[in-house]
């Protein structure tokens, strides 16, 4: 096989570096076609001008709860677990990037505020996720120069939950932002590890690239811990060892950095020192450390012999993970670990993005759709490994794809939301089959290999549109119960006669569905019980007491002790978290097959809302 990545530019790459304004000009139209046809299609924000998620409209809140306040710590959602308002989890950044352009808009062009924020978040999704394509050519770049790098973006451009779901106008999310900094971060990894004798400016960026990830959310470990990992293996069978394990304590130290500034800035200073598993704090700032150490001392021992530092890393790896495990007994379950005992049992079993993908024929549809990514690195990772086995140089950068590979895969296959962090590293190796491809000799074998590596990389996902579909009847719970309706009569007609300002004052409204709720909170002066949301579990055990409540006294209790002034019913889907409906628990009663009791007075809701929703008022 040919040389794999050419030391020096040739003729011939110099001719093909001049393709890359094209390449990267018809990314950036495939990006904008692709999201302009789902902004302005069905469903698109642009016709019907709502948010595309539950995130969405809770980021919007909270992004413009800044603007009105200033208060930076302040990140409960008053609106959400009424009356006691929803702990969150996410972090500030984002809402940085909302609320700058969002001010502009304001203050140069005269934007109402709250179409600003809506609008600049709306659209940040779209914006991120081709800034995340383009820096995924850049990464792709660093083993596969030339034109082959951009097939990286293409496959991020075209990622199905990534275009059509979590990068797509309108879904107000985090997401992007965390796709952005693991290529950003893998990118710049693959550089330290192909020259690790150089000085360690790609090093210390992708420890930056990481801490920046894990400031918008932990599940950026998932890239940046294996990729760690990857210079300990390559210090463990590295005739010399020593220069990777000073590229991995530069990445560490970096991420160690970053991390203290984050949570310097993210944290009031009375909570430094406390640890959360689900938003970036001092126990992430400790594994950096912990990291960096390990590494500092394994460079004293990278010129010992392999025995050796196989026992000297395993006594530091296990050190290192007991102590985080002494401080941080659930460390190992990542951000799941921040979900209380409620959002357990009664939340996270419904939510369709936690659910893992099954390699079976009814699951075909969701496996291919969600992982069909991870297709072209499957091939192409495989003949890297053969093609580098024998090449000092590039075999350290085959382990920094390998290890987030084979993590991010299993987490993607546990639960499907991580498909972000596989994506990362799935569009950087999938490449790489084009590139082999290229190198095959014969000019026929070589154009049907290419074509056949095309296909692989960027067109496996959409192999599930030949599979059944699992939900293809029916009609879904999301649009079964639309909430804008219901939204526009509950500010005309203002049951309850709470103020129009955003207060403790405003009604609580308890829901049986959660997703209905931040929608509603959005655009309604009305407060809610239950959100779909993991540090919830108190709401989601509150609600199911009362619609489950076969006793009044019961479910009357837990609507004083909330202060709840309506329920509400969706009558055309049923939450599953409620379990098998009793005759006589309140929510059949409620439902119609029975009175309700003599404190809950029905309310007459128009005839676009009637035979959707039941309004009932808690009479006190």
């Amino acid at each position: 096989m040919r040389e794999v990545i050419p030391d020096r530019p040739t003729p011939v790459r110099r001719r093909r570096a001049r393709r890359i304004p094209i390449l990267a000009l018809f990314v950036l139209l495939v990006g904008l076609a692709v999201h302009a046809r789902l902004a302005t299609g069905p469903h698109g924000i642009a016709v019907e001008g709502r948010l595309r998620d539950t995130d969405a409209y809770v980021r919007t809140m909270r992004v413009e709860a800044l603007r009105r306040t200033g208060d930076w710590y302040a990140t409960d959602i008053a609106r959400l677990n009424a009356p006691y308002g929803l702990s969150m989890h996410w972090t500030r950044p984002l809402d940085v990037l909302i609320l700058g352009p969002a001010l502009v808009a304001e203050r140069l062009a005269g934007v109402d505020a709250r179409r600003a924020i809506f609008w600049s978040g709306a659209l940040s999704a779209p914006v991120q996720h081709i800034a995340a394509a383009f820096a995924a050519a850049w990464a792709a770049a660093a083993l596969w120069p030339g034109t082959v790098a951009w097939f990286a973006a293409l496959t991020l451009i075209g990622t199905p939950p990534i275009a059509f779901g979590y990068g797509r106008a309108g879904f107000t999310d985090h997401h992007m932002l965390i796709l952005i900094a693991a290529v950003v971060g893998l990118g710049a990894a693959l550089r330290a590890a192909l020259e690790p004798r150089e000085t360690g400016r790609a090093a210390i960026g992708a420890g930056l690239a990481f801490a920046l990830g894990v400031w918008v959310s932990p599940e950026a470990l998932l890239v940046a811990g294996p990729a760690l990992a990857a210079f300990g293996l390559a210090w463990l069978v590295a005739p010399d060892g020593t220069p990777f394990a000073r590229q991995g304590m530069r990445i560490a130290g970096a991420m160690l950095a970053g991390l203290a500034v984050a949570v310097a800035v993210e944290q009031p200073p009375a909570r430094w020192l406390v640890g959360e598993y689900d938003k970036v704090s001092a126990q992430h700032v400790l594994i950096a450390a912990l990291a960096a150490g390990s590494f500092a001392m394994a460079m004293r021992f990278g010129a010992s012999d392999r025995a050796r530092r196989l026992a000297l890393g395993a006594g530091l790896a296990g050190g290192a993970v007991a102590v985080l495990l002494a401080l941080y007994p659930r460390a190992l379950s990542g951000s799941l670990a921040g979900a209380d005992a409620g959002s357990i049992a009664l939340f996270l079993p419904m939510v369709r993005e936690m659910q893992p993908l099954a390699p079976t024929r009814e699951g075909l549809f969701d496996l291919l759709a969600w992982a069909g990514v991870a297709a072209g690195p499957l091939l192409a990772l495989p003949i890297a490994l053969l093609a580098w086995a024998r090449d000092g140089r590039r075999w350290p950068a085959w382990l920094v794809l390998a290890l987030p590979f084979a993590v991010t895969l299993a987490a993607t296959m546990t639960h499907r939301r991580f498909v972000v962090d596989l994506a990362a590293v799935s569009g950087i190796a999938g490449a790489g089959l084009v590139w082999f491809a290229l190198r095959l000799p014969g000019r026929m074998v070589r154009a049907l290999a290419v074509a056949a590596a095309i296909a692989v990389v960027t067109c496996t996902p959409y192999l599930a549109l030949l599979m059944p579909h699992p939900n293809a009847s029916g009609e879904s719970a999301e649009h079964a119960c639309r909430t804008d309706a219901l939204a526009r009569w509950l500010v005309a007609a203002r049951p309850g006669a709470g103020p129009s300002a955003p207060g403790d004052a405003d009604p609580i409204i308890l829901t049986a569905s959660p997703d209905i709720t931040p929608e509603l909170a959005y655009l309604t002066p009305y407060r809610y019980v239950s959100a779909p949301y993991h540090r919830g579990g108190a709401a989601f055990e509150d609600t199911v007491a009362v619609f489950t409540a076969r006793d009044e006294a019961t479910a009357r209790a837990v609507l004083d002790r909330r202060g709840v002034r309506f329920i509400l019913l969706c009558l055309r889907t049923r939450p599953p978290n409620l379990g098998p409906m009793h005759p006589e628990s309140l929510e059949a009663r409620l439902r119609g097959s029975g009175d309700p009791p003599p404190w809950l007075r029905p309310l007459a809701l128009p005839p676009e809302l009637d035979g959707t929703y039941r309004m009932f008022e808690v009479l006190r």
